[in-house]
């Protein structure tokens, strides 16, 4: 599998730079979701190859990753294969829904956004699938999130 080179450009359009630098490989496995921390500057990833997630600072010539969240040995707070992130930087929080797996729940979690503090928002009868390009999450049979894919 080829990897894609990562870019960074103006809204406005404009040049394009590579985001990380000609030593740096770029993020490893496969990046499913992202969320953008605008406070602290830093972009998550959740990584469902790499069953993890992790955030690279945006600012600054050193381009940094950091494990923010990974399986865990297969411990019930940790991430399997997380499909979306929310991020809240007022409070400091991160929220994923995860798929599940390897002894990892599904379940829609929380944790401080350095990864510490990972704790269960809601774990039972829960089912997250995708169909059609769209994700959806099943609690007690009745739909409560639906997302598209592509937004």
């Amino acid at each position: 599998m080829k990897e894609l080179p990562n870019f960074r450009t103006h809204l406005g359009g404009g040049e394009k730079t590579p985001f990380f630098s000609e030593s740096d490989t770029g993020i490893v496995g496969s990046p499913y979701c992202i969320a953008f921390d605008w406070v602290g500057r830093n972009l998550y990833f959740g990584n469902i190859d790499a069953s993890e997630i992790s955030l690279v600072r945006v600012e600054g010539k050193l381009k940094y990753r950091m494990l923010v969240l990974d399986s865990n040995h297969g411990n019930e707070t940790g991430v399997a294969q997380p499909i979306s992130i929310a991020l809240h930087p007022n409070t400091g929080k991160l929220f994923w829904l995860d798929r599940g797996g390897s002894g990892v729940p599904a379940k829609v979690g929380k944790a401080n956004m350095d990864g510490s503090e990972p704790e269960i928002i809601i774990k039972q009868n829960l089912v997250c699938y995708l169909l059609e390009k769209k994700v959806f999450l099943t609690l007690l049979k009745i739909t409560i999130f639906r997302r598209d894919q592509n937004s």
